[in-house]
């Protein structure tokens, strides 16, 4: 008796969660994402493919540095702030710089080939 009034509570619950996800509407326009980027989800992983296949060049191609800054606001979930607080400009003037930058890697020593099994074909 509890098995079948389990299961019918079960049932209730799920048509209840399905009728609750079709009934949301995400009102789009055409040509933006549910997020409000520019891009459409199959336009952003097809420019994230290109830089990908791009290899080091990406680094200098700017729609490929558009593609990365857009995903990575995405992923994050809002704008990059800096690592250091932005002193006022009679503090800067008299101080310096309050914090630098790390340097970027050396790409040779960096980037390592990939075995020749998992190349691509």
């Amino acid at each position: 008796m509890f098995a079948r009034l389990g299961a019918a509570v079960f049932v209730v619950i799920a048509m209840a969660a399905t009728a609750l996800e079709f009934g949301e509407r995400t009102d789009v326009p055409p040509g933006r994402s549910a997020d409000g980027s520019k891009m459409t989800r199959d336009a952003r992983r097809g420019e994230l493919e290109r830089c990908q296949l791009l290899g080091e060049a990406a680094t200098r191609d700017a729609a490929c540095l558009r593609a990365w800054a857009d995903n990575r606001k995405r992923f994050l979930g809002g704008s990059r702030t800096a690592s250091c607080p932005l002193p006022d400009r009679a503090s800067a003037a008299a101080d310096g710089p309050t914090c630098r930058r790390a340097a970027p890697p050396d790409s040779a020593t960096s980037l390592t080939p990939l075995p020749p099994s998992l190349e691509p074909r």
